[in-house]
């Protein structure tokens, strides 16, 4: 009797290869998101992304400087005080937003008993932009949405964040490590109002000036040096400085306008940003004047304990990014 011939079956073949495909693809998502993305995201590996500079800033804060005076800011206060040189320094630039630096100093002071006062260094146009800007996916969305944060978020921001639902996607590692929706432009097409500031900005200085408050902290803002051309522009900053009035936030920006000192725009980088010259300082000029320049911005009382090592202000300045 000849044995029987077994009928050829292919789908408990093809079942098994579909079964090895889904186990693959759930053990690559567990290692590039659980093990890779975070080794990259935590260490200086990150530097790679032109984003690195508020990740960096979010990263140091959850391990402060044990320091009574801490310093966040934009890009332009990122050229006065160097993150990678002072260890109290906090500064990235304006495009992680307001929200970006309170979520910061929250970090800090919750882990940092030892503050006394936040210095918050900005140019008035990176101090009052708003959420929709093209660079907010990369510099805000990326380093800060994560889950430990999400308690920093009001609903006014969430409303804006949800309007392109793929950018919440960045809350996967991986997603933030490969850069596949780096196009998410949360910015309208529109121009800019750079010479107010936005709601979301009079939002969270609400907030910072309530953190700063409860904590027992002074919260003091400066403007670095700005191109005389500004003032012409924005008429000395007129409309913030009403908004500032109606507010209830004069107690903190009111001497901060009132304090800004204004040099010819030979002094700057060459270019327009933000339909204003660039307040980026010329580099020769600030690597020359850069202690001087700090000794004017921030007040004598701050700056007596403020632990800036002056030799280390003639380190060359690390490349900046932009507002």
């Amino acid at each position: 009797m000849q044995p029987a011939i077994q009928q050829y079956q292919p789908w408990p073949t093809i079942f098994q290869l579909l079964l090895k495909f889904a186990v693959f693809c759930l053990l690559a998502f567990v290692i590039l998101n659980f093990v890779i993305g975070p080794i990259i995201l935590h260490t200086s590996l990150g530097n790679i992304f032109d984003w690195y500079g508020p990740l960096e800033a979010l990263n140091k804060s959850r391990h402060p400087d044990q320091s009574e005076v801490v310093y966040v800011g934009d890009s332009v206060g990122q050229q006065l005080l160097p993150r990678q040189i002072f260890p109290n320094s906090y500064m990235a630039n304006g495009a992680k937003l307001v929200v970006g630096n309170t979520i910061i100093c929250s970090n800090i002071l919750s882990r940092e008993s030892a503050v006394k006062h936040i210095v918050y260094i900005s140019v008035p146009v990176a101090l009052g932009q708003p959420f929709e800007r093209e660079r907010t996916y990369r510099n805000f969305m990326k380093p800060f949405f994560i889950r430990e944060n999400f308690p920093h978020f009001s609903e006014s921001l969430w409303t804006k964040i949800k309007e392109k639902p793929v950018a919440m996607l960045s809350l996967l590692p991986i997603i933030k490590v490969i850069g596949c929706f780096d196009d998410v432009n949360y910015s309208k097409g529109e121009a800019g109002n750079w010479h107010v500031l936005s709601a979301l900005s009079i939002e969270y200085l609400k907030r910072l000036k309530t953190l700063a408050d409860d904590a027992g902290v002074q919260l003091t803002f400066r403007a670095p040096p700005l191109p005389l051309s500004m003032r012409e522009l924005t008429d000395d900053w007129g409309v913030m400085r009403a908004q500032a009035r109606e507010h209830d936030l004069e107690g903190i920006l009111g001497p901060y306008f009132d304090k800004i000192v204004y040099l010819e725009d030979d002094y700057f980088r060459p270019g327009i940003l933000n339909g204003f010259q660039d307040a980026h300082l010329e580099p020769n000029y600030l690597q020359q004047h850069r202690l001087k320049l700090l000794q004017q911005l921030i007040p004598e009382d701050i700056y007596s304990i403020s632990q800036l090592d002056e030799p280390a202000l003639l380190i060359p300045i690390p490349k900046t990014g932009h507002h």
